[in-house]
């Protein structure tokens, strides 16, 4: 997300004209100077890689949970939720910041639509065929196929499970309840134990 998406001058503009963008290490201390993950993401053309590695949170000022993507995200489809997490602001909020009296079914609604195209894209995706080409042509496009619709899937559960709390709870989840337990796609995730010697870690 560094190096491709919030380095996208689109994705950079769009974030500094709504939103206070914040960056806080989950684990404090740790820091890994390996980025063969970043540059395979990059260069391997990923349209979304839903990994466990770290979230981006959309909050209201008091901290509630608009909307979260885990993982790396093109800026194409990032932009989108960038979107997303505008229009459920503007459903939920007053001028002031504040809920608006009706908030609960505009942000249900608003979820519902999300969700259901993530999911009709995801759908969409699963059933391309790769285009004739070497093996290893075949075997990336799989890959790359596959991430993709990974990540749309896991937005999609975003959506539907922030939708179902909030009903449930009569309220926005607050961030402290979805910073370490956040929904995710696949479980990669940098350690702190890996600090010592910079390797990264996947499962």
């Amino acid at each position: 997300m560094r190096t491709v998406t919030f380095s996208n001058p689109e994705v950079a503009k769009a974030v500094e004209e709504r939103f206070v963008a914040t960056w806080v290490n989950r684990e404090p201390g740790f820091h890994s100077c390996d980025e063969k993950a970043e540059r395979r993401i990059a260069t391997d053309d990923y349209e979304a890689y839903a990994t466990k590695n770290f979230c981006t949170f959309f909050t209201t000022p008091d901290l509630g949970v608009l909307h979260y993507a885990s993982g790396h995200y093109f800026p194409p489809l990032f932009l989108g939720e960038l979107a997303s997490a505008r229009e459920l602001g503007d459903a939920v909020l007053d001028s002031k910041g504040a809920l608006r009296p009706d908030w609960a079914n505009r942000y249900g609604s608003v979820h519902a639509v999300h969700s259901k195209e993530h999911n009709e894209k995801a759908a969409a995706l699963r059933r391309m065929r790769p285009p004739k080409g070497t093996p290893e042509e075949t075997q990336h496009f799989i890959y790359r196929r596959d991430s993709y619709a990974e990540g749309l899937g896991h937005l999609k559960e975003v959506h539907r499970d922030l939708a179902r709390k909030a009903r449930e709870r009569e309220r926005l989840v607050p961030l402290k309840e979805v910073f370490h337990t956040y929904l995710h796609g696949n479980s990669f995730e940098e350690t702190r134990k890996n600090q010592k010697d910079g390797r990264e870690t996947g499962d």
